[in-house]
């Protein structure tokens, strides 16, 4: 009798430590799976965040162009670059975030922004093709263009 009781006791725990083994070793694979994922999504978030910042300061450069040259070459270029940002940061951020009640409000703001991006480019190209370019005023259209971006992005 006792070593049918023992058996049986033996069993048992034997397949209780299998399957606290198998548990253990679970956590473990979840655990540095769950840091694999975050160091690949820091990562990514590292490489978003540069190339977003070296398309701004490229956008800062071009500006500088635009208001030195006053072309139809070099407003085109600055549209390219902006249109480039806003797809990069708009997008990144659309695919990130969840669709809540607050994120309506905070769309609203994209949108807004944007339009008034699209007005100042607008503004901006009608000023290079008047007949008389004031590079102040395509200075501070720029310039007020920045800020905009400057406010989409964050």
């Amino acid at each position: 009798m006792k070593i049918s009781s023992g058996g049986k006791s033996t069993e048992s725990t034997s397949g209780k430590r299998s399957k606290k083994t198998s548990s253990s070793s679970e956590g473990k694979t979840e655990s540095a799976s769950k840091t694999f994922a975050a160091t690949v999504s820091e990562v990514e978030s590292d490489v978003h965040e540069q190339e977003i910042d070296e398309l701004f300061a490229e956008i800062q450069e071009k500006a500088e162009v635009l208001v030195k040259k006053q072309t139809d070459t070099a407003l085109q270029e600055y549209k390219d670059l902006v249109s480039k940002f806003l797809k990069k940061v708009i997008g990144e951020n659309v695919k990130i975030t969840e669709i809540t009640s607050t994120f309506f409000m905070e769309n609203s703001k994209v949108y807004v922004l944007a339009k008034n991006i699209d007005q100042g480019l607008a503004d901006l190209a009608e000023q290079v093709h008047s007949g008389n370019p004031d590079a102040m005023k395509i200075a501070a259209k720029s310039s007020e263009i920045r800020g905009w971006l400057i406010d989409i992005r964050s």
